[in-house]
Order: C-alpha cells, then sequence, then structure tokens
C-alpha cells in the first residue's frame, strides 16, 4: 500500500490524471480520485480513524484524503518536497507533515524520549496505549499505565469504538 500511495502521490504532484477508478460504486459524491491510497497511513488520528482489534489502523470511515481541498492541500504542501525526499521519509516524517497539513503545524510533543501524539488525539480517547510503527504499518500496541512506559508512539485509544 505505501508504494502505491507514493506512487499516487507523485502521479498528483505532476498533474498527471488516474484512470477510471475500479472502487467508483463506493464513492461519494464529489469525491477526489487523485490519492486513492493515504500517504499518511496509518495517520493515528482517532478523529480520521481506529485500531481495530488492537492490530490494524481501519480507516475505512475517512474521506479526508478524498476532499478535493485536502487533496490540494496534500499536493500544494508535497509539491516543494524532492521526489527522492518524498521516497525516503519515514512515517514519523509524515505524521509531522500530515499535521501541519491538517492543524497548521505540528502537534507532536517528545515525552520520556518518545514521539507523542496525546495532544492530537486529546479528547478522541481514554486509554494510554504504546504503538509500534514498522515498515508504515501497526506492528504491536500495547496498553501501557503510565507516559513512561510508551516506547514507540504513545497516543490514545478509545475502547467504545472496538
Amino acid at each position: 500500500m505505501r508504494e502505491e500511495a507514493l506512487k499516487d502521490l507523485v502521479s498528483a504532484i505532476f498533474g498527471m490524471k488516474k484512470g477510471e477508478c475500479e472502487y467508483y460504486p463506493c464513492h461519494f459524491e464529489g469525491q477526489d480520485c487523485s490519492l486513492c491510497f493515504c500517504p499518511f497511513y496509518p495517520c493515528l488520528y482517532n478523529a480520521f480513524g481506529r485500531l481495530k482489534n488492537f492490530k490494524v489502523w481501519s480507516c475505512v470511515e475517512c474521506t479526508w484524503i478524498h476532499e478535493k481541498e485536502n487533496v490540494e492541500k496534500v499536493v500544494e504542501y508535497f509539491s516543494f518536497v524532492p521526489v527522492q525526499k518524498i521516497a525516503e521519509m519515514s512515517w514519523i516524517e509524515l505524521n509531522k507533515a500530515f499535521q501541519k497539513i491538517v492543524f497548521g503545524e505540528e502537534v507532536w510533543e517528545e515525552v520520556n524520549g518518545v514521539y507523542s501524539l496525546l495532544k492530537m488525539n486529546e479528547g478522541l480517547g481514554s486509554e494510554l496505549i504504546d504503538v509500534r510503527i514498522e515498515n508504515y504499518n501497526v506492528a504491536e500496541v500495547r496498553k501501557i499505565n503510565r507516559v513512561e512506559e510508551a516506547k514507540h508512539v504513545l497516543t490514545l485509544y478509545d475502547p467504545g469504538l472496538d
């Protein structure tokens, strides 16, 4: 999925139109298909998706990346970044770019040497979790009791959504 997201992003930056979308019947009115695969997956922003069964980031109900104004913001942001740099961006670098596009600034914090998304998810979850991201996917999720126990990405989880 990462490779598909990069292809979509580079194509959109260079104004290359995509062909007919095979997923068209599932689309909402006015959907922009330029970025079929989200370059920010998994964003870990609880307003756009959620952890499913503590294993997979599910953004099945998220339409953000398919809304024309957001596609334009993403393309504008990355149009100033060399393609090679985009291809080499780590998940954290992409997540920071996501925050700048969505919130207008980076909202992450360093907490005890750990990348924390607590501020981004404030009010969107109640349980502390530590998420290990590997190859742009959720590799491991641990419930923790204190922020000091986090080793990877610290964020919040809403057990009511599972």
